[in-house]
């Protein structure tokens, strides 16, 4: 942010009953595994990039009711 510049507005990130135990029963298994502390940071970071651009994590294509086959890069 250059000096002048407006701060980027934050938006609200609310999460479903079902999401939060969702995601609290994904942290026990990345505990069980080693991976907790690594699971945390992908989730603040997840959840820092949703209040800055709420779209991201949005298909950019919706191709479900399209046939046929996607290639991704090669």
């Amino acid at each position: 942010m250059s000096v002048g510049e407006d701060p980027p507005r934050l938006y609200e990130v609310s999460l479903s009953g079902w999401v939060y135990e969702r995601l609290l029963e994904l942290a026990d298994e990345a505990r069980g595994r080693g991976d907790g502390e690594a699971y945390l940071t992908a989730l603040r970071e997840f959840h820092r990039r949703l209040r800055v651009y709420p779209q991201f994590g949005d298909p950019l294509v919706d191709l479900a009711g399209q046939r046929g086959k996607f290639a991704l890069g090669s």
